[in-house]
């Protein structure tokens, strides 16, 4: 299916007159490969995003723990949360987001 996309698509950059299908498929082929660039830009920006390790701890057992929310109980879960909110805001007083 992509080596006839690719043909048809090749075919249609060499050719002057487009019917509105070709022109669609061009349209198409232009909006994908910009949605796969910009998405490598954004990978590429997310991956350089610096936290400290404390953070990406946090995030752990937080992520764990609203997986396991019937098995922990109420009060370790509270305090989980509370934590967490205390350091997005910690985050937010120090200019991180």
């Amino acid at each position: 299916m992509i080596d006839r996309f690719e043909q048809l698509y090749e075919a249609n950059v060499h050719s002057s007159g487009m019917t509105p299908g070709q022109m669609l498929l061009m349209g198409f082929a232009g909006m994908f490969s910009r949605l796969g660039a910009d998405f490598t830009a954004l990978l590429d920006a997310v991956s350089a995003v610096q936290t400290l390790d404390m953070y990406k701890k946090a995030d752990l057992v937080r992520e764990a723990s609203m997986l396991q929310v019937p098995s922990i109980n109420q009060f370790v879960n509270q305090a989980i949360i509370k934590h967490s909110n205390q350091a997005q805001g910690s985050n937010l007083r120090h200019g991180w987001s």
